[in-house]
């Protein structure tokens, strides 16, 4: 058997396109921030892909690195200017924060209309609530990715290897609303091989490049790679693609699956804050879930199920 690849460029070009026809008509443009650290490669690809999609839907977009020791008061500081400022809509921050910034600090921090990433406590418990605002983004690719493609959800045994607040634990909550089957393993899981091998859709976000082989992926399995680095000049995942391609029925090529669509959602979201915030200014009758995924992919998040 040879996979097909879950290719996310097309996604991505299909949701950006209805952000752009969208934002052409608008007086006002909405703004991203992206607060950055250091000079990961990884982080700065990404960094790259999300200005340049910006340019593309004809968002503003403002990137700011700071120092690895960066003081935490200084980096509040500019967090609030921020948040106050009403050029910026969305607010993306890095995800590898260095030692000295409190990472729940700050994500309590972070204004929750602004929020684009869905990790204020606010936002993660509408999440888990089955109310969602805002999704956070590389989760919301995933469930994209499986959505449009077809790949039935139901019934299915989902693994998913990591248990993060940006992937492992809102894939849950979305995957529990298709009514997978969810196990959720992580560095103290036992037997992690073994239980690998025990899915149908097999979510991987480990940050451990080349860590699933393909001995351990059932056969027919539904393979995500969520995983980005750079190594020796090569961007790979966490999967060993070139060995598992053989062994499951789909799989995510890196780059080019999981990461389109996750820059996709990010502008998503930060359209969707741009609605919020400017209701009254812009006089137009948004619905609250504008901009969010159900508008794509239905999904009715108060149809209680056992």
């Amino acid at each position: 058997m040879v996979a097909k690849e879950l290719n996310g460029r097309y996604l991505a070009q299909k949701i950006k396109s209805q952000l752009a026809e969208k934002v052409g008509s608008l007086p006002l443009k909405p703004g991203l921030a992206y607060l950055a650290f250091g000079e990961d490669e990884a982080s700065a690809q990404y960094l790259s892909a999300v200005q340049k999609a910006c340019r593309e839907v004809g968002f503003f977009f403002l990137s700011e690195k700071f120092p690895e020791d960066v003081s935490i008061e200084d980096f509040l500081n500019r967090l609030a200017e921020l948040n106050s400022s009403q050029e910026i809509h969305g607010i993306l921050i890095q995800s590898q924060f260095p030692r000295q910034l409190n990472f729940r600090r700050i994500c309590q921090e972070i204004s929750p209309q602004k929020d684009v990433d869905g990790i204020h406590p606010f936002n993660q418990g509408l999440l888990f609530s089955d109310s969602p605002v805002f999704i956070p983004c590389t989760a919301k690719a995933v469930w994209y990715l499986l959505k449009e493609n077809g790949i039935k959800i139901s019934g299915k045994s989902v693994v998913i290897l990591g248990r993060s607040l940006s992937v492992g634990k809102p894939l849950a909550v979305l995957l529990l609303r298709e009514n997978a089957t969810l196990t959720i393993c992580h560095k103290q899981t036992v037997n992690l091989k073994d239980v690998s091998r025990t899915a149908d859709i097999l979510i991987v976000s480990t940050g451990s490049p080349g860590l699933v082989k393909q001995d351990w992926v059932s056969p027919e399995a539904v393979v995500i790679d969520v995983g980005i680095h750079v190594v020796k000049g090569k961007v790979v995942g966490d999967v060993d693609t070139a060995a598992v391609f053989e062994k499951a029925s789909w799989i995510t090529p890196v780059p080019g699956g999981v990461g389109p669509v996750t820059t996709a959602c990010l502008l998503e979201n930060t359209f969707h804050a741009f609605q919020q915030l400017n209701l009254k200014l812009l006089q137009l009758d948004f619905s609250k879930k504008a901009g969010r995924c159900e508008e794509i992919y239905k999904l009715d998040w108060h149809n209680e199920s056992t």
